[in-house]
């Protein structure tokens, strides 16, 4: 793999974490 195609992947994975992180929170109720 190209090293602009690891980035890539690291930021789409960091932004999911990120996004299941904060639903996750959302729905536990805990506030922001």
């Amino acid at each position: 793999m190209h090293s602009f195609q690891i980035i890539i992947l690291a930021i789409l994975a960091t932004r999911m974490h990120l996004h299941l992180w904060r639903a996750d929170r959302r729905i536990r109720g805990r506030p922001a």
